[in-house]
């Protein structure tokens, strides 16, 4: 079980960064193992994302050899065998699943506009950014981007993507002090979203146990790597 829902986790998480970067004109492709685009794809974004325990080296290798440039890689079982001499780990995570709440409906909203996308994707962040998401994303059937305010103000929220059996919670954001409570907000959104499915991600080690409250269940671990300038 744990391990059927780690493969549609990252499976979930591949298919959200295919439609981020195909929004961005960069076109991913899927094949049984490994989730992959050669493009230039948008920033804190990877080029791979790996769909199976049994994915190795020598096709990882492979595929990196027709990216040009920079080239990131998220190994979505922590199981490959990197070289230190080609790759540097940019962070370590945990994949989860969250355990059920009691539903909060209205302390969100559901992004249905470019503008309020915007002001959603600079709340993210208090540095200038290139936006990355756009129209493309937000009228995508799979997604639900979510945004919680105060009085007026985007302050948190996050990203629900829909694949098979699973609804994905990702760029999960909230003011320092306030996780917990943003949390159960975002969760609540999810859980209506997928209905009965399970709602899986991931978050950082680092961040891990800092943001995520106890309404949730550590499934396995991940890690996320750049290739070496060549």
């Amino acid at each position: 079980m744990r391990a059927r829902l780690i493969r549609r986790a990252a499976i979930n998480n591949a298919k959200w960064c295919s439609i981020v970067c195909q929004a961005n004109g960069a076109a991913g492709v899927f094949k049984d193992q490994a989730w992959y685009s050669v493009a230039d794809v948008p920033m804190y974004y990877p080029n791979i994302v790996t769909l199976k325990a049994s994915c190795n080296l020598h096709l990882v290798e492979s595929l990196a050899k027709k990216i040009q440039g920079r080239a990131s890689l998220k190994d979505s079982f922590d199981t490959l065998q990197l070289p230190a001499s080609k790759y540097e780990k940019l962070f370590a995570g945990k994949w989860f699943v969250a355990k059920s709440i009691i539903v909060r409906r209205s302390r969100y909203e559901i992004v249905k506009t470019v503008n309020s996308l915007k002001d959603w994707e600079e709340a993210t962040n208090d540095k200038p950014i290139v936006p990355k998401l756009n129209y493309r994303v937000l009228s995508h059937p799979a997604v639900r981007i979510i945004a919680v305010k105060n009085g007026d103000k985007i302050t948190g929220g996050c990203v629900l993507t829909r694949s098979d059996k699973v609804v994905g919670l990702t760029n999960f954001f909230y003011p320092e002090g306030t996780q917990d409570d943003y949390w159960s907000v975002c969760l609540s959104a999810a859980q209506i979203f997928a209905g009965k499915a399970p709602v899986v991600g991931y978050m950082r080690d680092d961040l891990l146990h800092a943001i995520m409250p106890t309404s949730r269940m550590e499934l396995g671990p991940l890690s996320v790597w750049s290739r070496r300038e060549r």
